[in-house]
């Protein structure tokens, strides 16, 4: 079992505050471990703005396929 030291105890004891926290991960990141974990194949999608950030941790995950959507107009 690994201790957990709060950050005060890491200032008090001159330790690194990262020692024992978690890795951050994007919102991104969260959005393909969870399409991953449903088995998702292919996704559609029309990137710009918000979504950018989806878009580009989308070539980290070669098992996810991205279909642009089009319109007409």
């Amino acid at each position: 079992m690994t201790e957990t030291i709060s950050r005060l105890d890491c200032i008090k004891e001159g330790k690194p505050l990262t020692q024992n926290m978690p890795k951050l991960i994007s919102g991104a990141e969260i959005v393909f471990k969870a399409l991953e974990d449903q088995n998702v194949e292919f996704i559609f999608g029309y990137p710009g703005g918000a979504v950018l950030p989806i878009y580009d941790e989308l070539k980290n995950h070669k098992s996810i396929k991205h279909i642009l959507a089009r319109h007409e107009q």
